[in-house]
């Protein structure tokens, strides 16, 4: 069988900087990039097998009630720099799972269908019935990262003027 986990972290403000080197240096190479967010919340959704307790496939969602961000220049190099680093490291994980456990789109899909049929003769106890629906709603059958702004306050400054001066 399978299991789901679910976990939730909420927050009131939240402020993000991230920032990139380029070839490993020490010395950055652009403005860190800073967000700030109120009322947010991160939602992690795990689905594991029993047997070995190995991730099948997992759900990020990242949800912003509120997001202020002032974008210069330098900061959108920084964006970019972060996004293909983040990009290369997802291929890379994703390469690597699939080189560690092919057969494990199989026994997902197996696993899913037993799921499924074993709720099946247990449904006549409403609690079983629901834990079975709320699995079914839930589930997840390959990995899934989600990003949801309910309002972007975006500043766009041009910092080229305050290089120069300094």
């Amino acid at each position: 069988g399978q299991v789901l986990t679910f976990k939730e972290l909420t927050w009131q403000t939240l402020r993000i900087e991230a920032d990139a080197t380029e070839n490993g240096d020490q010395d950055p190479i652009t403005t860190p990039l800073r967000l700030i967010t109120n009322q947010g919340r991160i939602q992690i959704s795990l689905k594991r097998r029993t047997k070995d307790c190995n991730v099948v496939a997992s759900k990020l969602m990242f949800l912003l009630d509120d997001l202020l961000w002032v974008l210069t220049d330098s900061q959108l190099k920084a964006m970019m720099k972060y996004a293909e680093s983040l990009s290369e490291a997802m291929e890379k994980s994703a390469q690597q799972r699939k080189s560690l456990a092919p057969e494990s789109v199989q026994v997902s899909e197996f696993g899913y269908c037993a799921q499924q049929s074993w709720a099946q003769p247990f449904g006549a106890s409403p609690n079983a019935s629901s834990i079975g629906q709320y699995f079914d709603k839930h589930d997840m059958k390959e990995s899934s990262y989600h990003l949801l702004i309910s309002r972007l306050d975006l500043h766009i400054c041009d910092d080229s003027h305050a290089r120069e001066a300094g």
